[in-house]
C-alpha cells in the first residue's frame, strides 16, 4: 500500500513513518530528482551505505552539476564511491580523488582510456593499459618511457606529434610506413631530415634551417608523386640551388625569385624566354639576347623596366603598345623608332607630336585635337599632308594655299596651266578651286576618283572617269546612268550600296564577284540569294526574308545554312536540315567508316545508327567513339573477325589469339597479367603502351614495328630511356614540339645529324644549333626565319591572307654569322652583300634563290633567275610582274596561295591542272567551265552563272548536280508540298 501511495504521489512519502530505502528511492525517481526530495531522503536514511545509494541514484539520473550543487551542499565529505560515480559524469570530480587504488584506476581506464589524463598519481599498469587501448593517450603521460612511446607509435605513427623530444630510433619508428609524419617530429635529427627529404622533397618545408646540401638533395629527388613541391618550400636558397631548381623543377619559377642574377636570367632566356614573364628588372645583356629575336610575345614582357623597354624597342618598335609603365624617355625613343607609336600615347606633348609627324606626315589624320601649329608643321614636312587634314584650324588653310602655290601673293588663284600641274600632284586641293574646267576635273578624278564630290553639275565623261578610278565614287552621282552603275559594280561590287533599286542584272553582277555584296541589296531576287548563298552560307545573315524555295535548295547543298539565317527558321526547315545532315553523314560513313574522325557531332547527333554504319564499314571506327558501350565494342570485334567472348568472357588464351588477329582490340579490355601481356607483345606492338613498366628493348622494338606508337608512349619514359628520344625523332621529328623537351646540346646535334630539318621542330633554338643545321642544309634559312607580316601572322597563317603582297614585310633579324653559315653550305660568301654588283648577285641567286630576300630593289633579270630556280622565291618579289607569276605558277601551283592577282591568260592552264580554281574566277568562259566540269561534274557548284551546254553535260554525267542550279520553283504545287511538310514537321515534334 505504501508503495502504491508513493507511485500515486511522491509527496505521500512524507506521510510514512520511517520510510524504507526502497520507498525513498522510488519517491526520488517519481519527483524527477527534485532537491527537496533528495534532502528528505538523506535525512531519513540510517546507514552510510544507504546514504551513498541515495547520492549515487541522483548522480546517475542528473548531470555532474547535481554533485557540485546538491550532493556537496548536504554532504561536505562524500565517499569515494560517490565520487567515482560522479567522475563518470565529470572529469573535474575525477581530479578530486586522491587515493584511487590500482584496481579502481584500471576499471576507469578499461571504460574510457583517455581518463588517464585526470587520474592523480596513475599507476604503471593503468598508464600502460591506457596507451595500449589508444596510443594518443601518450600525450597525457609525463616523461613516458621508451617502451611506452614505441607502444604508442605501434598503435598509430601519428602519435609522434605528442612526443616532445623523441629519440632518433623513435623518429624512424614513426616514419616506417611513409614520411607524412615528419611534420610532427620536434627537433628531427640530421639523419632523419635527410631520409625524409630524400623520400619526399616536400618535407623540406618543415625544416627550419635548410643547408644548401639539403636543398640540392630535395631537388634531385623530386618525383611525379611530389608535384606539390614548390619553390616557396626552400628557405634562402643559394645561387647554385636556384639554378638547379630552374634546370630540374620549373624554369618558370624564376618569376618567384627576388632579383634573379644575370646568370639565372640568361639561363632561362636561352631555354625558355617566356618564363621570364614577371621578372621586371631584366639585365641588359639578357634583354638584348631575348629581344633581338623575331618571335617575341610582348604580352609576357609588359612590366619590364625602362632600360629593358629601350632595348626591346630597338628591335621591336611595335612592342611599345604592350608596356604598362612608360617613361618620357621611352615614349620619345618609341616614336623615333616608329612614328605610329604616337597613337599609343594618351596625351602626347607637342614635341612628340612633331617628332612623329616629321617621320610620317600622314599620321596627322589620326591625331585628335589638331592645332593650327601642328597642321602647318605637317604641311611643312610634305604638302601632301593636306590629303590627311579634314578640318583646317586657324590660319592653317591660308598657309596651305600659299605653300602649295595655288594662290598668288595677293590671294588670287594661279593660272590654269599651273593649276593642272599642282592638281596632278595633289588632287584633293580641288576642294578650294571654284568652278574648275572639265580638263582640270579629269586630271583630279584620274588621280583620285573621290574628288568627284567637289564638282557640281559635272559632265558624264568626268563621272565615268571618276568611277573607273574608284567604284565607290558612284555615291557622288545623283542620277547615274546604267553604264555608270555597271562600271561602278565591276570595280567595287559592294558599291551597289549606293544604287537605288538595282535591277536583277546589277544584283547578279555584284554577288557573282562578291557574295557578301548581298548585304547592301534591299530585297534581292531569289536567284541573287541563291548565288550568294552558294558561295557561302554565312551570307544568310545579310538576307532579310529569305526565299523559302532558295532556303530549301541551299539546305540540299549545305544544311548548316539554317544556323545563319537572319530571323526565325521554321521547324520544317530545321527538320529538313537535320535529315540532310544525317543523310550526308550516313553517305560518308558508308564510304569510309574512319570518316568519323573528321565529323564533329554532339552526343545526341552521333546516333546508334551512325555508329553501326561506321563499324560495319570499318570496325576500327570504334577507336574514335567516346566511351563506347560493351555492345558496340563486341560488335566491332565480331565485324573484325573476332569472338564476342573477348568482351564478355575473356580468357588468357582468347586474349592472345584476338590480340594477334585484331591488334587494336586490347584497348577495350582490362590489362592481363604481365606474363600474358609480354607474350601478346610478340605479335602486337600496341601492348607496350598498356604495360606499366616496359623495358627499353620492348619499347624500341615496338616503335620499329609500329612507328605511330611514339605519340602514345608516356612522356616520362623518354626521360627514363634517352635512346627512345632518337628513335622517336627518326620516325616523327614533331615529337620534339610536344613532349621531348630540353634536349642537351649534344642531343640536339645528334637530332640534326639524323635530319637537318629537325631544327624546325626544336624549341628555343640558339644561334649555335641554327648554324649547325645550316651547315648541313643552307636552304633551311627561309624556314627557320620565314617572312612575317605587319600583323605578326605566322608563316602558315599567311596562306589565307587576302591581301598578301601589301601585308608582307621581311622583318626577321637574321644575324650575319647565321646567314654566312647558310651561304657557306651553298658554296657562297657574303660578296653579293658587301660588293653588290650584278655579277655577284647573279652568282648568289643561281646557287641559292632565297638570297633574293637580301637583295633590295633586285632587277627583273635577277628575280626571274631566282623564280626559275625556286618558284617560291616569288615571295621575295614585292608586286611581281605577270611574267614572274607565270613562271612560278607553271612550276608549282602551290604558289597560288601567295599570288593575289593571277594573270588571266593562265586561267586555262590552272583550271586544267586544278579544276576547283574555277571558284576564283567570277565570270569564267564557256571553255573554262567545261574543263572544270569534265574533271568533276560537282565543280558546277563553283560556277555562279553556268552555260547551258555545260549544265547539260554535267547533269548527263551526274544527275545529283542539279542541286547546284537555281530553279525559281514557287509554283502552286510546290507551295502545297511545303505546306504538308510543315504539318508533318509539327506532328514529328509532338
Amino acid at each position: 500500500m505504501k508503495t502504491l501511495a508513493v507511485e500515486e504521489s511522491y509527496y505521500s512519502v512524507q506521510d510514512i513513518n520511517q520510510p524504507s530505502l526502497k520507498l525513498l528511492l522510488l519517491a526520488l525517481k517519481k519527483s524527477k530528482y527534485k532537491e527537496w526530495v533528495f534532502e528528505y531522503a538523506l535525512n531519513h536514511v540510517h546507514t552510510q551505505k544507504e546514504k551513498e545509494e541515495i547520492e549515487i541514484e541522483l548522480i546517475k539520473h542528473s548531470n555532474w552539476l547535481a554533485y557540485r550543487d546538491i550532493i556537496k551542499k548536504y554532504d561536505k565529505h562524500p565517499s569515494k564511491k560517490v565520487k567515482l560515480a560522479a567522475a563518470k559524469k565529470s572529469t573535474k570530480v575525477l581530479k578530486e580523488i586522491e587515493d584511487l587504488t590500482k584496481e579502481e584506476q584500471l576499471k576507469i581506464i578499461k571504460e574510457k582510456s583517455w581518463l588517464i589524463e585526470y587520474i592523480k598519481h596513475p599507476c604503471k599498469e593503468a598508464i600502460e593499459l591506457s596507451v595500449k587501448k589508444d596510443g594518443k593517450n601518450i600525450k597525457y603521460i609525463k616523461k613516458p618511457s621508451n617502451e611506452l612511446i614505441l607502444l604508442a607509435l605501434k598503435d598509430d605513427e601519428n602519435n609522434i606529434r605528442y612526443i616532445k623530444d623523441p629519440t632518433e630510433k623513435q623518429q624512424f619508428e614513426a616514419l616506417k610506413k611513409d614520411c607524412d609524419n615528419f611534420s610532427y617530429i620536434k627537433n628531427p635529427t640530421k639523419k632523419v631530415i635527410n631520409y625524409c627529404v630524400k623520400k619526399d622533397p616536400r618535407n623540406i618545408k618543415y625544416v627550419k634551417k635548410q643547408s644548401e646540401k639539403l636543398q640540392i638533395l630535395a631537388i634531385n629527388n623530386k618525383t611525379e608523386k611530389s608535384w606539390f613541391f614548390s619553390y616557396s618550400n626552400l628557405k634562402n636558397p643559394s645561387e647554385k640551388v636556384k639554378l638547379l631548381w630552374l634546370k630540374k623543377i620549373s624554369i618558370s619559377d624564376i618569376s618567384r625569385m627576388k632579383n634573379p642574377s644575370k646568370k639565372l636570367q640568361m639561363f632561362v632566356a636561352k631555354q625558355r624566354p617566356i618564363a621570364l614573364y614577371g621578372v621586371n628588372n631584366l639585365v641588359p645583356e639578357v634583354a638584348e639576347y631575348i629581344f633581338k629575336k623575331d618571335d617575341v610575345n610582348f604580352q609576357f614582357f609588359n612590366d619590364i623596366d625602362e632600360e629593358a623597354q629601350l632595348i626591346a624597342l630597338k628591335y621591336h618598335p611595335e612592342a611599345f603598345s604592350y608596356f604598362h609603365k612608360r617613361t618620357k624617355k621611352v615614349e620619345e625613343f618609341a616614336v623615333k623608332q616608329d612614328a605610329k607609336n604616337i597613337l599609343e600615347i594618351k596625351k602626347p606633348s607637342m614635341k612628340l607630336l612633331k617628332l612623329a609627324i616629321k617621320k610620317d606626315y600622314k599620321l596627322i589624320s589620326e591625331i585628335k585635337n589638331q592645332t593650327a601649329e601642328l597642321q602647318k608643321f605637317a604641311l611643312k614636312q610634305n604638302i601632301k599632308a593636306f590629303n590627311y587634314i579634314y578640318n583646317f584650324k586657324g590660319d592653317a588653310k591660308d598657309y596651305f594655299l600659299k605653300s602649295f602655290g595655288l594662290v598668288n601673293k595677293d590671294g588670287s588663284f594661279i593660272d590654269l596651266e599651273k593649276q593642272k600641274k599642282l592638281i596632278a600632284e595633289l588632287p584633293w586641293a580641288m576642294e578650294f578651286i571654284k568652278n574648275p574646267p572639265e580638263e582640270l576635273q579629269l586630271i583630279a578624278v584620274k588621280k583620285q576618283g573621290s574628288t568627284l564630290q567637289y564638282f557640281k553639275d559635272t559632265s558624264d565623261k568626268v563621272k565615268l572617269e571618276a568611277i573607273k578610278t574608284n567604284g565607290w565614287s558612284i555615291q557622288y552621282v545623283t542620277k547615274p546612268s546604267d553604264e555608270m552603275k555597271e562600271l561602278s559594280i565591276k570595280r567595287k561590287p559592294r558599291a551597289i550600296k549606293y544604287i537605288k533599286n538595282p535591277s536583277e542584272k546589277l544584283q547578279l553582277l555584284a554577288v557573282v564577284q562578291d557574295g557578301k555584296a548581298i548585304a547592301y541589296i534591299k530585297n534581292p531576287t531569289a536567284k541573287v540569294q541563291f548565288i550568294s548563298l552558294k558561295q557561302s552560307v554565312l551570307n544568310a545573315e545579310y538576307i532579310e526574308n529569305i526565299d523559302e524555295n532558295v532556303l530549301e535548295r541551299i539546305i540540299n547543298i549545305d544544311p548548316s545554312v539554317v544556323s545563319f539565317v537572319n530571323g526565325n527558321v521554321s521547324e520544317m526547315f530545321k527538320k529538313l536540315a537535320k535529315d540532310k545532315k544525317e543523310q550526308e553523314r550516313e553517305r560518308k560513313l558508308k564510304k569510309d567508316g574512319l570518316a568519323i574522325k573528321k565529323m564533329y557531332m554532339s552526343a545526341s547527333e552521333f546516333t546508334d545508327k551512325l555508329k553501326k554504319i561506321a563499324i560495319e564499314q570499318n570496325p576500327k571506327a570504334i577507336l574514335f567513339f567516346d566511351n563506347p558501350t560493351k555492345e558496340f565494342v563486341a560488335f566491332a570485334i565480331e565485324r573484325a573477325g573476332g569472338d564476342k567472348d573477348f568482351i564478355y568472357n575473356l580468357t588468357d588464351k582468347l586474349y592472345l589469339e584476338t590480340s594477334k588477329k585484331i591488334p587494336w582490340s586490347v584497348y577495350f579490355v582490362p590489362n592481363r597479367s604481365p606474363e600474358v601481356m609480354k607474350e601478346a607483345l610478340k605479335d602486337n606492338p600496341n601492348i607496350v603502351t598498356l604495360m606499366q613498366n616496359p623495358s627499353e628493348k620492348m619499347l624500341l622494338d615496338a616503335i620499329d614495328r609500329k612507328p605511330t606508337l611514339i605519340t602514345d608512349i608516356y612522356s616520362d619514359l623518354y626521360k627514363k630511356f634517352p635512346s627512345l628520344k632518337f628513335k622517336a625523332i627518326k620516325y616523327n621529328p614533331k615529337v620534339m614540339q610536344y613532349f621531348i623537351e630540353n634536349l642537351k646540346p649534344q642531343e640536339r646535334k645528334r637530332a640534326i645529324d639524323l635530319n637537318a630539318s629537325n631544327i624546325l621542330y626544336m624549341k628555343n633554338r640558339d644561334p649555335d644549333i641554327i648554324k649547325y643545321a645550316l651547315s648541313k642544309n643552307g636552304d633551311l634559312l627561309n624556314k627557320i626565319y620565314p617572312l612575317s607580316s605587319k600583323n605578326n601572322l605566322g608563316f602558315f597563317q599567311m596562306l589565307t591572307s587576302d591581301d598578301l603582297w601589301k601585308n608582307l614585310v621581311d622583318k626577321q633579324h637574321i644575324p650575319k654569322d647565321v646567314l654566312i653559315a647558310a651561304l657557306k653550305e651553298k658554296g657562297l660568301t657574303s660578296d653579293f652583300l658587301d660588293n653588290p654588283t650584278k655579277e655577284n648577285q647573279l652568282k648568289a641567286v643561281e646557287k641559292a634563290p632565297w638570297v633574293l630576300r637580301f637583295i633590295p630593289n633586285a632587277s627583273e633579270e635577277i628575280k626571274t633567275i631566282a623564280v626559275e630556280k625556286e618558284p617560291f622565291a616569288i615571295l621575295f618579289c614585292p608586286n611581281p610582274s605577270d611574267k614572274l607569276k607565270t613562271i612560278a605558277i607553271k612550276q608549282d601551283l602551290g604558289v597560288l596561295s601567295f599570288i593575289s592577282d593571277v594573270p588571266k591568260p593562265l586561267y586555262g592552264y590552272i583550271v586544267k591542272k586544278y579544276p576547283r580554281f574555277i571558284r576564283n574566277i567570277a565570270f569564267p568562259s564557256k571553255e573554262l567551265q567545261m574543263i572544270a566540269v569534265k574533271e568533276d561534274p560537282n565543280n558546277l557548284e563553283y560556277i555562279s552563272l553556268p552555260d547551258d551546254k555545260v549544265v547539260k553535260y554535267a547533269i548527263l554525267k551526274d544527275n545529283e548536280v542539279k542541286k547546284y542550279l537555281f530553279e525559281d520553283d514557287n509554283s502552286f504545287f510546290n507551295k502545297i508540298r511545303r505546306f504538308f511538310l510543315k504539318i508533318k514537321s509539327l506532328f514529328h515534334l509532338k
